[in-house]
């Protein structure tokens, strides 16, 4: 099922006002639908990977003693020696 050439016309303005081109913009509503989709995956991929980046500032790293005390604070000397 083909856009109509206003449809097309709205979707190239769209995708311009974001700095994105096509070399030949496509014509079909299935196009529409999944590049829209991979936009707004996109985005959450990357909110997901920054969150995943902040978590590792927090993690104890796999060399450390999580076993003994583990709601204890202990200084990074104690618990990673």
């Amino acid at each position: 099922d083909d856009m109509t050439k206003y449809e097309v016309a709205s979707w190239m303005i769209q995708e311009a006002m974001h700095g994105r081109f096509f070399r030949l913009f496509p014509i079909h509503r299935q196009a529409y639908l999944a590049t829209s989709r991979y936009y707004r995956f996109s985005r959450w991929s990357q909110r997901a990977m920054t969150v995943l980046m902040i978590l590792t500032v927090f993690e104890t790293p796999l060399w450390c003693d999580t076993h003994k005390d583990i709601w204890k604070y202990l200084t990074p000397e104690e618990r990673c020696v």
